[in-house]
């Protein structure tokens, strides 16, 4: 090999290996300026909050129990302090909060529905699907089935709250001719759930599961001039007679 050539050579392999060493510091100092762009810089900081989802909340109230940081870096804010602070409100049922770059968080809530209505503490309270009670009211909802809870304990009451809550979300949606039946619905415990139908007649549901098979059941059962039906067990409902 010619003295030439190899000279060449060795300085394209320099050449290669300085690149190389150029390359990693272009990476590196890409790599700096990226974290401090985004965690340290003033470019990054929230200035904005914005909210959305809200039915009967107004996004200022929102804002105000978020609590959010404004001027600091978006990636240092800890969106699980704000969603947990948000998710405080009673009449949310969930809560997500995202960063928008460059300035801006974001808030989507979604707001609980009611499905009944139940008085608590001589007030008249919305209770969701969930079985959780989480607005006063002025007065009684006519668009909505009032429920009775005879228990004071607590654990219990929730319990046959949540039992009650499924089984006229499920009748609202997969029974309708049921549910406009309905003048209240009580219960002392997750296994007694009773329908209050008109005409003064007694539906006892037992729990809350099974209730396609219930509604099957009730639906000819109703046909039955009775004043006490009983379909907490489908397979064996009974009747009791009018005196």
């Amino acid at each position: 090999m010619s003295q030439g050539v190899f000279e060449k050579r060795r300085r394209a392999e320099r050449w290669r290996r300085v690149r190389r060493w150029l390359l990693g510091i272009l990476a590196v100092g890409a790599i700096a300026g990226a974290v401090w762009l985004i965690w340290f810089s003033t470019v990054l900081v929230a200035t904005d909050v914005q909210v959305e989802g809200m039915t009967t909340l107004g996004a200022g109230t929102i804002r105000e129990q978020a609590d959010v940081p404004l001027g600091v870096q978006l990636a240092r804010l800890d969106t699980v302090a704000i969603e947990t602070r948000v998710a405080r409100m009673e009449r949310i049922d969930k809560v997500d909060v995202r960063r928008r770059w460059p300035n801006t968080v974001l808030i989507s809530v979604k707001e609980r529905v009611p499905v009944g209505w139940v008085i608590s503490d001589g007030a008249i309270r919305y209770v969701d699907r969930s079985g959780i009670d989480f607005r006063t009211v002025s007065s009684e909802p006519d668009n909505l089935v009032e429920i009775r809870i005879e228990t004071v304990d607590p654990l219990t009451r929730q319990q046959a709250l949540e039992a009650v809550t499924r089984v006229i979300t499920f009748l609202r949606s997969h029974a309708r001719d049921l549910y406009a039946q309905i003048e209240y619905v009580s219960a002392s415990t997750q296994d007694s759930v009773q329908l209050r139908l008109t005409d003064k007649r007694t539906v006892v549901w037992g729990s809350g599961e099974h209730n396609k098979e219930k509604a099957a059941v009730l639906r000819p059962l109703l046909k039955i001039d009775a004043e006490r039906y009983d379909v907490s067990a489908p397979e064996l409902p009974t009747t009791k007679s009018k005196d």
